[in-house]
């Protein structure tokens, strides 16, 4: 049996009619995509941060006559 939390109260899962339980769905369904996008979000940052340290190494490498 599932519960479901709305503010301070917890439902059952089995209470909710077939609206209810669509709409259940697309809230799941959406909070996946929030982690899927956050994690994409987070792996991008990583991959700029990175080109931004290389970047930054090549600029010292140039000025130094090191190309």
């Amino acid at each position: 049996m599932t519960q479901i939390k709305i503010g301070e109260n917890s439902y059952s899962e089995e209470q909710l009619g077939n609206e209810g339980k669509q709409h259940l769905q697309a809230i799941r369904f959406i909070e996946n995509k929030v982690v899927e996008i956050e994690n994409m979000t987070a792996a991008l940052n990583m991959a700029k941060n990175g080109y931004i340290k290389e970047l930054k190494n090549n600029i010292i490498a140039a000025k130094a006559g090191l190309n």
